[in-house]
C-alpha cells in the first residue's frame, strides 16, 4: 500500500533555460500539490547541491487543448506574477514533450493570459499582456546619490535606470516599500545605438543579478523606445543571450522572442522532497 502510494506521488520534473535563465518544471496533470507544498519544492528544487542554482519553479497544468494555467514561484519560494523566460521554457516544454502538434497556446498567469508560439528555428515567442502602469521615479540612495528611472509594470515591476549601479544599490532600490509596493526588479540598462541594448536585472525573490530576465528585458526595450525613440525590433543582450523585443497594436503589446532549451529531467517524490 505504501509502495503503491509512493509511486503514485512520484512525477518527472525538468530543467529548462531560457538565455540562461533557468526553471525547473512541473506537470501536475496527474498530481495534486498544495500551495505550501509547491513552496517548499521551490526551495529545495532550486538549491540542490551538485548543480548550479535554478531560478524558479513552473507547475503548470493543462485545461485545454491550447490553454494552460501555470503557477510561477520563485527561487525563495515566494510567487511571482509573470516571468518571460519561463513563459518560453514552458512553451519549449509543452512542444516537445507534452503534445509536440501544436503550434500554439495560451498561458494563463497572475499578470493575465500570453499567447507562446513556435517559431523557426529553437526560437519561442511569447505575446505578453499590455504595458502596465508606468512613470518616472527618482530615489536617493543610502549613500545620497540621486537615482533617476522608469518604474514600469510589465507582468512584474521593474526600475528601469541607465545609471551604473551596485548590487547593494539595487537590493536598497528593491526595498524601497512607498515607491514600490509589490517590490520590484531593478533593470540597469547601456547601449550601443537606439535600438541594440545590453540589460541586466536584479531580481525579486533571487535577490541577485540573473543571466537574463525576460520582462526585464522587455521593459529595458520600453525604456528604449520611451526615451530613445527606438522603433520596431530592439535587440537586448543580457549576460545569458539575446532577446528580441518587438512592440505592436499602439506600441504598447510586447512580444518576448529567444531560444528555449530542455536541460535534463529527473524523477522526484512528491510526498517526500
Amino acid at each position: 500500500m505504501n509502495q503503491s502510494s509512493i509511486k503514485m506521488n512520484q512525477s518527472s520534473i525538468t530543467r529548462a533555460s531560457g538565455a540562461g535563465n533557468t526553471f525547473f518544471i512541473l506537470n501536475l496533470e496527474k498530481n495534486r500539490v498544495t500551495d505550501q507544498q509547491l513552496q517548499a519544492f521551490a526551495k529545495k528544487l532550486c538549491r540542490q547541491p551538485g548543480i548550479s542554482a535554478t531560478d524558479g519553479l513552473v507547475a503548470i497544468e493543462r485545461k485545454a487543448t491550447h490553454f494552460f494555467k501555470w503557477t510561477f514561484l520563485n527561487a525563495d519560494g515566494s510567487y511571482a506574477e509573470m516571468c518571460g523566460n519561463a513563459a518560453r521554457c514552458v512553451g519549449r516544454y509543452v512542444f516537445d514533450k507534452i503534445d509536440p502538434s501544436l503550434s500554439f497556446f495560451t498561458i494563463e498567469t497572475t499578470a493575465g493570459e500570453v499567447k507562446v508560439e513556435r517559431n523557426d528555428g529553437e526560437n519561442i515567442s511569447i505575446q505578453m499582456r499590455p504595458i502596465g502602469e508606468k512613470k518616472k521615479i527618482q530615489i536617493t540612495s543610502g549613500d545620497g546619490i540621486q537615482i533617476r528611472g522608469l518604474s514600469i509594470d510589465t507582468g512584474v515591476p521593474h526600475f528601469v535606470t541607465d545609471q551604473n549601479l551596485s548590487k547593494e544599490d539595487c537590493a536598497f532600490i528593491r526595498q524601497k516599500s512607498i515607491e514600490f509596493p509589490r517590490g520590484t526588479n531593478v533593470t540597469l540598462i547601456t547601449f550601443a545605438n537606439v535600438n541594440q541594448l545590453s540589460a541586466v536585472t536584479f531580481e525579486r525573490g533571487v535577490e541577485a543579478f540573473t543571466p537574463a530576465c525576460g520582462t526585464g528585458a522587455v521593459a529595458a526595450a520600453y525604456w528604449a523606445k520611451e526615451f530613445l525613440n527606438a522603433k520596431g525590433t530592439i535587440e537586448v543582450q543580457m549576460p545569458g543571450g539575446s532577446l528580441t523585443v518587438q512592440f505592436h497594436l499602439g506600441d504598447n503589446i510586447p512580444t518576448l522572442i529567444g531560444g528555449a532549451e530542455l536541460q535534463f529531467s529527473e524523477l522526484v517524490d512528491l510526498d517526500t522532497l
